[in-house]
């Protein structure tokens, strides 16, 4: 278990996420997805309460949190997202 102000990561156990976003549109913001990725749209760019993909479409393989605000994320593309508030990056 893993949160941050602002976001909640889930594990989502399904056979197509982007199916059901699909089918449940209303409840995300997807502008941050490509503009070529299907279910990129504006329809909900920037309203509260709407759930939204941290990594913009990327699905997340692997995560690593620590503790609050010092976590390291790898993403389906093998990149890795290392965020550490307060920790000098020498």
């Amino acid at each position: 278990m893993y949160t941050h102000t602002g976001s909640f990561p889930l594990e989502i156990k399904t056979d197509d996420i982007y199916k059901d976003i699909g089918s449940n549109k209303n409840l995300y913001d997807t502008s941050d997805y490509p503009k070529e990725h299907p279910r990129y749209s504006n329809a909900n760019k920037k309203v509260l309460c709407k759930m939204k993909g941290e990594y913009a479409g990327t699905s997340i393989a692997g995560c690593l949190c620590l503790r609050s605000k010092m976590h390291s994320i790898m993403n389906a593309e093998e990149k890795d997202i290392k965020k550490e508030k307060g920790v000098k990056k020498k």
